[in-house]
């Protein structure tokens, strides 16, 4: 259909306007003749108005006179009535050759050059890759055919120590040069000495200490940075010493001097009850907009400024309601893109209703809406122990309510000695 109008363009159609009291005969025997009348539509009553190539338009002036009706032309589109214009205006002609194969040159050449990356650049700057690249002539004013992008990227790689992927791709007259920096493995904080501390508040429910030296027990209550084992272990005192071999020797000369503490990386896992609040609203009347099915689609082909309408389903007379989708293709040939757009709109016919809530819905709804508010805060392998939905308020026009949610969670975080 699309190609069908671009052809109509090229051959070139026009716009007739028909009145007479048997416009529905003309388009019958119009039709019946073989001639191609399109985009018909009736503004007003004994009125019509049709697309019709400019060939077959003096072959209707018979069939209107038959219908006793009046046909004229209101518009003429396409290449054979633009290029008798263009007769007429010599120098606009020129200068529109002269823009295309200005464009065409421009375009030929670099004008922009960017670099992207998934990570941010650690090891080198933006500005030293431009550098580099410049020197393999990927830079503004370059001409973008005598770019190899596969020599320039490997020359990039072995530049750049640091990086170990380089990716450069021209669209248009813009070149993207992707760099993927080597992944160093960082120093590990637990190999460092450090305790093990509350990351939240809560009820220890057990503990459990790899190493270290335990600073709570089951059932205390903790606070957020609380220490739950210690990284530093202190000597045991001389007297809990020989309390535990059962001797004493008395003779203070013979003890032992005081050792030094040890400072460890504490490990261990402290599982304790959390408690999460979350507050939610739901309105009992809630007004939403459902899909018909019923769509319009608006095909435009855009060149430059200037565009061309290939397909119009709304003609003026859009949905009451409606959602809007764009789609804009931009058409290449071979890998140069040209000026030149597809567009695509579609309305979406759109229904508004009304959604009346019950107060066991809502109160499904406030718990749902918390749990997906309280579960975005849970850390990874927390068990839920218990949920209470509080309603706070209710009237006829919204429901509040509080949702209280109990875990069982890991809280121990690991935070190095300074």
């Amino acid at each position: 259909m699309i190609f069908w109008r671009l052809w109509s363009l090229i051959r070139g159609y026009v716009v007739i306007v028909v009145e007479g009291k048997q416009i529905e005969k003309f388009i019958n025997m119009a039709v019946s003749r073989g001639y191609n009348l399109w985009d018909i539509s009736q503004p007003r009553e004994n009125v019509l108005t049709a697309r019709v190539d400019v060939s077959v338009y003096p072959r209707l002036r018979h069939i209107a006179r038959t219908c006793r009706c009046k046909m004229k032309i209101s518009r003429k589109r396409g290449l054979p009535f633009t290029a008798v214009k263009m007769r007429k205006r010599k120098m606009l002609f020129a200068g529109a050759v002269i823009f295309f194969l200005a464009l065409y040159v421009l375009s030929s050449f670099i004008w922009s050059v960017e670099v992207t990356s998934s990570r941010e650049l650690r090891t080198i700057t933006e500005q030293q890759v431009l550098d580099a690249a410049a020197r393999y002539g990927i830079k503004r004013g370059a001409l973008r055919y005598a770019i190899d992008n596969r020599k320039a990227a490997e020359a990039l790689e072995k530049e750049f120590m640091e990086v170990s992927w380089v990716g450069i791709e021209i669209r248009g007259t813009k070149v993207i040069i992707d760099v993927v920096e080597k992944i160093f493995p960082e120093e590990d904080e637990r190999s460092r000495p450090g305790n093990i501390v509350a990351q939240k508040d809560g009820v220890i429910k057990e503990i459990l200490v790899l190493s270290g030296e335990p600073k709570a027990a089951a059932g205390d209550t903790v606070k957020k940075g609380d220490i739950l084992i210690s990284g530093i272990i202190y000597p045991e005192l001389p007297e809990e010493r020989e309390e535990k071999a059962g001797e004493d020797t008395g003779d203070e000369d013979d003890k032992e001097q005081p050792e030094e503490p040890r400072y460890v990386s504490a490990r261990g896992i402290v599982r304790a009850r959390v408690w999460y609040e979350a507050k939610t609203r739901v309105p009992l009347v809630q007004h939403k907009e459902e899909l018909t099915g019923q769509k319009q689609q608006v095909v435009v082909l855009r060149i430059g400024e200037e565009e061309v309408t290939l397909k119009n389903q709304a003609k003026g007379k859009k949905y009451k309601h409606f959602r809007t989708d764009r789609d804009i293709k931009r058409l290449s040939l071979w890998k140069y893109r040209l000026p030149v757009e597809l567009v695509t709109t579609t309305y979406h016919q759109v229904e508004k209703v009304d959604i009346y809530l019950s107060m066991v819905e809502a109160r499904s709804q406030a718990e749902e809406a918390a749990m997906k508010d309280i579960s975005s805060s849970l850390p990874e392998g927390a068990e839920v122990v218990s949920r209470r939905t509080v309603i706070t308020s209710a009237n006829e026009k919204e429901l509040r309510a509080k949702v209280y949610v109990e875990t069982l969670e890991n809280i121990a975080r690991f935070v190095p000695l300074k």
